[in-house]
């Protein structure tokens, strides 16, 4: 899994089931094909079943220059050689994916800084603790509590950026805009 010179890989992972990996991965396809006018894959690599829902209930919102791969439902280099983008849902379970993550060229990944999943926030830091590329991740986080990220940041130097609940990914607000804009054009 190697990018080509006109394909950018995005590898989107999560710190535990339920970040919400798969609703980034769509929100980010659904953002840069019709607000940037991008070619754009959303591909699942994931061994969860979410994909199979959305490539029936969420292709809708997918113009011309996006679409949905499910699990067996494609073949990497193919897709590679269609889009600008290609975004990659990981899932959570880091081991198994660890491989095919690091090849992206950009890493995100989503956690929620809730006091009930930070344990799972500080398991995932601590397993990729030895990976040197980490500093260049971008850690997305919900729930984002001001001093609790302070702590995070100031710590472990990562790249933080918080995030609320974008519900509706078709009806992007003002602060879904603003928050996908700063992400896209300042961090890829």
């Amino acid at each position: 899994m190697r990018e080509n010179n006109s394909t950018t890989l995005i590898g989107v992972i999560g710190t535990h089931r339920g970040a919400g990996v798969t609703h980034l991965v769509l929100l980010l396809g659904i953002f840069m094909s019709i607000v940037k006018g991008r070619r754009v894959a959303c591909v699942e690599a994931s061994n969860h079943p979410c994909f199979l829902q959305a490539e029936r209930d969420v292709h809708k919102y997918f113009k011309r220059k996006a679409k949905i791969y499910a699990k067996g439902n494609y073949e990497l280099s193919q897709i590679m050689n269609a889009y600008e983008y290609v975004i990659i849902d990981f899932g959570c379970n880091y081991e198994n994916v660890r491989e095919r993550f690091l090849m992206c060229r950009v890493k995100l990944v989503v956690g929620n800084l809730s006091y009930w999943k930070l344990k799972d926030v500080m398991d995932f830091i601590a397993q990729t603790d030895n990976e040197p590329s980490r500093r260049n991740w971008i850690f997305i986080f919900n729930n984002p509590v001001r001093h609790i990220v302070h702590k995070i940041k100031a710590r472990y130097k990562l790249r933080m950026l918080g995030a609320r609940y974008i519900p509706d990914i078709a009806r992007l607000d003002e602060e879904a805009m603003d928050f996908l804009n700063e992400l896209v054009e300042k961090q890829f």
